[in-house]
């Protein structure tokens, strides 16, 4: 569903992509919110490591990474409506027969 793919898209931009780039971008107390909120998503990306089994340091890719998930988003949509399917391990599934759920 296409306006599903770029509300997702558009709504991980937003909440995880925007803060590191309204830090630089704004001013006054408003840089100062999103200083907070970009302070607040490193220390729980950083702190989520303890469960992932992952170094602690890795929270400083996390707006590198969630950039990286929003171009694969998008790029695997087009290839998708471009192919007219999902080419996977050398099959390929065409989009009405996933729609019919008959793979």
């Amino acid at each position: 569903n296409i306006p599903l793919v770029l509300a997702g898209a558009l709504l991980h931009s937003l909440c995880s992509i925007w803060p590191f780039v309204a830090v630089f971008i704004t001013s006054g107390l408003v840089q100062w919110i999103y200083l907070s909120t970009v302070t607040l998503i490193m220390l729980v990306v950083a702190d989520s490591a303890r469960f992932h089994h992952c170094r602690p340091w890795y929270a400083i890719g996390y707006p590198l990474m969630s950039a990286l998930f929003v171009f694969i988003l998008l790029r695997t949509m087009l290839l998708n409506l471009w192919q007219g399917g999902i080419r996977w391990r050398g099959t390929f599934y065409s989009l009405k027969e996933l729609k019919a759920n008959k793979v």
